[in-house]
């Protein structure tokens, strides 16, 4: 499937910040960051509401077309990045979102 330009969205606001305290560790099968502190988040190209970020993580493979779970235009790639946020206008922190359906 191919990648399609919407011009209808609005336009989507990043706002994280440069400096933050986060546990790093490995957790068996990647890397992992989980934010302790800051307000970094993302609002706007058609989000209902302002999304915090939580940790972020990477996927990566033994073989440079397999570590990316996802795909651009059918490609994949060596590395992926998630950032995982949560609805920060609905719940107070991301492990009260993780106890929602």
């Amino acid at each position: 499937k191919q990648t399609v330009f919407d011009a209808g969205l609005a336009d989507l606001t990043i706002n994280y910040e440069l400096n933050v305290l986060a546990k790093l560790e490995n957790n068996g099968h990647s890397i992992q960051a989980s934010f302790l502190t800051g307000k970094s988040n993302i609002s706007g190209g058609g989000l209902p509401s302002r999304f915090q970020a939580a940790q972020l993580h990477f996927h990566w493979g033994s073989e440079n077309l397999r570590g990316s779970e996802h795909q651009i235009n059918g490609q994949k790639y060596p590395m992926e990045i998630h950032i995982v946020h949560y609805n920060a206008e609905k719940y107070p922190n991301a492990s009260t979102t993780m106890k929602k359906p």
